[in-house]
């Protein structure tokens, strides 16, 4: 398996690359063509899988390795992306992609995400698309998560997205209902802080109540996830493998350019953050454990069994599991 040609693409894809090779089965060898010495026919013929992950690649490149190695698969994703989600196809280069490239499989992180995108697919492509949750090995830290001070109620994530239209009138919402019920707040303002000052206020969250329209997943979830601190939010912005009691239903929806957030939101996040800080102890005891959550959702081999059953699927393959 080659690794998508190109240069070093921050954390989650070194955590894929990682995840791949670390296999306890070993089922998979990634390489990369820009660290390869020789990059001869022979040499590089002998993968069966070309992977570009992100969107960081010239088409040139791609329809090269298209055109030299024809019945090998390839693979784009999973941060490949639409820039403008809620525009679509907004220029050559999405085009090019939607339309014209000649993958064997595209890959996003999440299945909501995955299933706005295949929307601007040609219907004889969209079987080609697939969503395949992120890896990544969290060692934050050693610290005694179990037992920490848990003194405030609520830290509020607050992220504007460019299309989230009536984002200043929620967030407003929620930070003046939070005030009217006298517990502790603290807001994190996206971009404005140190990542170790969000996982000391993590530390002592009872919970985190994410204002994001969306996430894909979002790093942020799987770090609150880490330090044990439980996250309220809507099907669309907490992952969707995690314990769906703290899901805020019906606060948005889904259109034919993208998601749309309700006027009444913020009434709906308020109400459940109530139900769970007014029964916090009991509620603690009987949630899932978000810690245990994300360490077992986000390991390694979650994600190479993952991957083998997709590959076997879409290539017809028969990798062993």
């Amino acid at each position: 398996m080659l690794g998508k040609p190109g240069g070093h693409l921050g954390f989650t894809f070194e955590q894929h690359i990682k995840g791949l090779n670390l296999d306890n089965k070993n089922r998979f060898y990634v390489s990369f063509l820009d660290e390869m010495s020789d990059r001869s026919y022979n040499t590089i013929s002998k993968f069966d899988i070309f992977w570009f992950y992100a969107k960081a690649f010239h088409p040139s490149i791609f329809e090269e390795i298209r055109s030299t190695f024809p019945n090998k698969k390839i693979i784009v994703g999973p941060n490949v992306l639409l820039d403008k989600p809620d525009i679509g196809i907004c220029d050559e280069w999405d085009d090019w992609l939607i339309n014209k490239a000649e993958f064997d499989l595209h890959l996003d992180q999440v299945e909501f995400y995955n299933n706005h995108v295949k929307k601007f697919f040609p219907d004889n492509r969209k079987n080609l698309s697939t969503h395949l949750d992120k890896c990544m090995r969290l060692d934050i830290f050693d610290k005694d998560i179990e037992n920490t001070n848990r003194d405030i109620d609520c830290l509020v994530y607050s992220k504007k997205r460019r299309y989230d239209k009536n984002y200043e009138n929620f967030r407003s919402g929620i930070v003046t209902g939070l005030k009217s019920l006298g517990v502790k707040t603290e807001i994190m303002n996206y971009g404005e802080y140190k990542k170790e000052d969000f996982l000391k206020k993590l530390l002592r969250s009872k919970v985190m109540m994410n204002l994001s329209l969306d996430e894909c997943p979002g790093i942020l979830n799987y770090e609150a996830f880490y330090c044990n601190t439980h996250v309220i939010g809507s099907n669309h912005n907490v992952p969707s493998h995690y314990d769906k009691t703290l899901w805020v239903e019906d606060t948005d929806s889904m259109t034919n350019s993208y998601l749309v957030r309700k006027d009444d939101a913020h009434i709906k996040y308020l109400k459940k953050f109530e139900s769970f800080i007014k029964n916090y102890d009991k509620n603690v005891k009987d949630l899932k454990s978000p810690r245990e959550y994300v360490l077992n959702h986000t390991s390694y081999q979650r994600y190479c069994d993952d991957l083998v059953q997709i590959i076997n699927e879409k290539f017809g393959w028969n990798i062993s599991t």
